[in-house]
């Protein structure tokens, strides 16, 4: 089953706010996703937007961020 925009959305809207709670968060978190299409839709953007969601931006294919990759030069660096 491949998830759409709308799919996206309502499962932020059951879950999002009330797991940044559930983690001790409060009102003091910032969400951050990556740029696949349902995550940048109109759709997606206006429903951010409408529930007052602060967004991490997330260039793609960022290797600072990919954290695989930095496991791995990590254990390269120790075999060394």
């Amino acid at each position: 089953v491949i998830m759409k925009f709308n799919d996206y959305t309502s499962i932020l809207d059951e879950n999002l706010k009330a797991s940044a709670q559930d983690l001790g968060h409060g009102r003091l978190w910032v969400f951050q996703h990556d740029k696949v299409s349902k995550h940048t839709s109109k759709f997606t953007t206006t429903w951010i937007q409408k529930k007052k969601v602060t967004v991490q931006p997330w260039p793609s294919m960022s290797p600072a961020l990919n954290p695989h990759r930095e496991s791995l030069a990590t254990i390269e660096s120790q075999n060394q």
